[in-house]
């Protein structure tokens, strides 16, 4: 140490002043932590490790007073008995999940009916609801409030006056279109299978009330088809009785038809339309303008006394 010279004053000051105010401005002491701590209330994951570490210290605790206690031979002065380690790990892992209390203690976790924690059960979104009308996924959807099982709709019998009225629901939609006879309703109602007395029931109905008529069908079918078609009484009265009418109403259709007796003037007329004004030039366009109106429902003697008379007409134009 002979000739070396020590630290200035100054800077051992410096170092000491620096040393003491270490000391003195440390760490905080657990008092002054405590102090510092947010008073606000603590979040449930932090307070159930908080809860955990004070029930494992107390557990420390009271195996260590119950171990004298037992040496010493009398009974433990703690008084209670300590939560098991398992209660410890299912508050710890409670506290972890979010899913409990501060402070709760559970020995054996079940939030959704045996499911692990933080699993959803059986009991979920889907399991709680069913599909339709709030009903759970295993309720059948036709058994009503009070647990009695009712037949659905569809497989339900209809009565008499459903069944009727389904029948006459038909029959109007089938009506929109034209007027059709009771036959025609009657198949109609057989092919959507209706029963017997439902069909019998619906055209009684509709009879009642005109929406069906085989008279009337039958003197508009004879007057529009002379008019328009041109027609004769044979293919007429045909025509009729496919339609499924009495043959006595169809006979009296064509008996009452005022055109009835003007026949040879309509066949000559639908000559006339269809020829244009043109005279045939042999027997084979004569030939064709027979089958022409026997086509049309005219007799043969009809027809050929008709052609005769279209001849004439046309040589009688072409004179003047």
């Amino acid at each position: 140490a002979g000739g070396v010279d020590g630290p200035p004053a100054d800077l051992t000051r410096r170092g000491t002043r620096s040393r003491r105010r270490r000391s003195t401005s440390g760490s905080p002491s657990g008092a002054a932590r405590a102090d510092r701590a947010p008073a606000g209330p603590v979040g449930p994951v932090a307070a159930s490790l908080r809860r955990a570490r004070e029930l494992v210290r107390d557990d420390a605790s009271t195996d260590a007073s119950s171990a004298d206690a037992a040496g010493a031979g009398g009974p433990s002065s703690a008084g209670a008995e300590a939560p098991a380690p398992d209660a410890v790990r299912g508050l710890a892992t409670g506290g972890l999940d979010g899913g409990l209390e501060p402070g709760t203690l559970f020995s054996n976790p079940d939030p959704a009916g045996g499911a692990e924690p933080g699993r959803r059960g059986r009991g979920g979104r889907r399991g709680r609801k069913g599909r339709r009308g709030g009903r759970t996924a295993g309720e059948d959807a036709s058994t009503p409030a009070d647990g009695e099982p009712s037949p659905p709709a569809s497989e339900r019998p209809l009565t008499a006056e459903e069944r009727l009225q389904h029948a006459l629901k038909l029959a109007y939609r089938h009506l929109t279109k034209r007027d059709r006879t009771v036959a025609e309703v009657r198949t109609h109602l057989e092919k959507r299978e209706v029963d017997e007395a439902s069909i019998v029931a619906a055209l009684a109905e509709l009879r009642e009330f005109r929406y069906l008529d085989d008279e009337r069908y039958a003197a508009r079918f004879v007057e529009d088809k002379r008019r328009l078609e041109g027609w004769g009484h044979l293919r007429i009265e045909q025509g009729l009785r496919r339609t499924g009418i009495d043959r006595e109403i169809v006979d009296r259709a064509i008996a009452e038809d005022p055109l009835r007796g003007d026949e040879a003037e309509l066949a000559v007329a639908a000559l006339e339309a269809r020829l244009a004004g043109r005279a045939p030039e042999d027997d084979r366009a004569r030939q064709k303008a027979l089958r022409l109106l026997a086509t049309k429902g005219y007799a043969l003697d009809v027809a050929y006394a008709a052609v005769r008379t279209y001849e004439r007409r046309c040589a009688e134009r072409e004179d003047h």
